[in-house]
């Protein structure tokens, strides 16, 4: 069955991007200077999205009823983090859009506060492309990363390909962490022949491998942290992110806290 999820109208446009960067290789937190590693990256202590907004290279947008915002419930660091609620649906959802690294690793950590008991689909983490870079009429789906719960079960990830219409085999069966800060790390490879490719680590186990095959169509790309969902029950759900990244090596669960300075 092939889904149509939406499509937000305030689409980054092409533009280069701008180096703000960190490292660390300690558990305190980490400086994020200059950098040659990690090519963005926000831990919404801002108290606001802009961080999404910077150098033009991406958007937040709602649907269905969707509510976005930077909250103070729950953070894996500092006092903030973005906060998606959706209902069946909707969409709610931050992106980073544009000539983003055609090899590059896409990082976020996700707190989950309660087990939703049935969902035909709930997204947390997308890629989108276009089939010509240069034309945003071509925006296209991609790739989701899903949490799934069929009511039996507690909720499991799902790796949906939109070009095949499936769900990618999983190497291990990991189930949604809840009431606890996890993280999810891609690597993606972004070419349009046999040597593309998409890996996708929780909490440093790499659960889905998808090789030698195209990814995307092109090098235009989007990727999506938040909520979008069809068929949930409860009625609602609501989800958390902190401290996304950008970067071009993976940074894995261990890697310092991000801090912006005194």
């Amino acid at each position: 069955m092939t889904r149509t999820l939406p499509i937000g109208t305030d689409r980054a446009r092409l533009a280069a991007l701008a180096i703000l960067l960190g490292t660390g290789c300690t558990s305190d937190p980490a400086n994020l200077g200059m950098s040659p590693d990690v090519l963005w990256w926000t831990d919404h202590e801002t108290g606001d999205t802009s961080d999404w907004f910077r150098d033009a290279q991406g958007s937040t947008w709602t649907s269905g009823g969707g509510q976005l915002s930077v909250a103070t419930e729950h953070a894996r660091s500092g006092r903030h983090a973005l906060r998606s609620v959706i209902v069946s649906g909707a969409g709610a959802v931050a992106e980073r859009a544009g000539l983003l690294p055609v090899n590059g690793y896409y990082s976020a950590w996700y707190y989950v506060p309660a087990v939703v008991t049935a969902t035909q689909y709930w997204l947390c983490f997308k890629f989108r492309s276009r089939r010509v870079a240069t034309d945003p009429t071509t925006d296209g789906e991609a790739w989701d990363v899903d949490f799934i719960s069929d009511g039996t079960v507690g909720m499991r990830f799902v790796l949906f390909g939109h070009a095949s219409q499936t769900n990618e085999p999983a190497i291990t069966e990991t189930p949604v962490p809840i009431a606890r800060w996890f993280q999810i790390e891609a690597f993606l490879r972004a070419t349009n022949d046999n040597t593309g490719q998409l890996t996708i680590w929780v909490d440093g186990t790499k659960v889905f491998d998808v090789q030698a095959r195209p990814i995307l169509p092109s090098p235009y790309i989007q990727w999506e942290v938040g909520g979008i969902t069809s068929g949930i029950t409860p009625p609602n759900a609501t989800l958390f992110v902190d401290d996304a990244a950008i970067s071009t090596r993976r940074l894995g669960p261990d890697y310092p806290i991000f801090w912006r300075g005194d």
